[in-house]
């Protein structure tokens, strides 16, 4: 009885598909060992995805509370600049007022001079003189005020004269610069006629280098009822050289 050999080839695509197999095997064994190593030592994947999401989370929320305190700083400063501007105008109107009540108690003083002098006597009197520097070094501004006590009824006139006595820087004699020297519109006397006062005001041009000390103002009334009245009054600004010292 004879035998038959039969031989068969085997085909190279099923050892290329169980060699896949067994290295996809072996890939994930190893992956399992690792996983499995992760885990032993205190890792979760899971817990790991889900703290990333605590994380991006908090991220977003810490995002937002910088947006809102970035709004609050901006309302903040905008009211700390309402509340400066408020406390500027506040000092503003409170110097206002406080200038105007001094300028009523001028007035007030100016009118009860007038109406109740400290001295009884009636009669025409230089009630005040005022000097005020203008931008000029050289140039002043004046004012010149003339009472009549209201026992008299009657009008007053005739004029008021100015001079201004000073030297020069140089060391020169002392000078005295009537009105019509010094005027700058060139005025000569000061007419007036009132009931109970009247104001002149006008400006002192002074000769470059004169440096003035006092100012006599001459009051000459008409009709023979008041006699000539001279008051003699110191330079209140720009004065360099005092009168005890020449």
């Amino acid at each position: 009885m004879s035998h038959r050999v039969i031989v068969r080839p085997q085909r190279p695509r099923n050892w290329r598909f169980l060699l896949a197999a067994l290295i996809l095997a072996v890939a994930a064994g190893l992956w399992g060992i690792y996983e499995l190593g992760r885990y032993q030592g205190g890792f979760d994947a899971a817990e790991a995805r889900a703290e990333r999401q605590r994380l991006l989370e908090a991220r977003e929320a810490l995002q937002e509370r910088v947006e809102e305190l970035r709004s609050q700083k901006v309302a903040l400063e905008r009211a700390r600049d309402i509340e400066e501007q408020g406390h500027e105008q506040v000092r503003e109107d409170l110097k206002r007022l406080q200038d105007e009540l001094l300028e009523i108690k001028e007035e007030l003083a100016f009118y009860r001079g007038i109406v109740s002098p400290e001295d009884t006597a009636s009669g025409l009197r230089v009630q005040s003189f005022d000097v005020e520097k203008n931008a000029s070094d050289d140039l002043f501004h004046y004012q010149l005020v003339l009472t009549q006590v209201l026992k008299n009824d009657s009008f007053t006139s005739g004029y008021a004269s100015l001079e201004v006595e000073g030297v020069h820087e140089d060391g020169g004699s002392r000078e005295r610069l009537d009105l019509a020297e010094i005027s700058a519109d060139e005025t000569e006397q000061l007419r007036f006629r009132f009931r109970y006062f009247q104001d002149f005001r006008g400006d002192l041009e002074l000769p470059e280098g004169f440096v003035p000390f006092r100012v006599i103002v001459t009051v000459h009334p008409s009709g023979g009822r008041y006699g000539t009245i001279e008051e003699t009054f110191d330079w209140p600004v720009g004065s360099l050289i005092e009168l005890e010292n020449l």
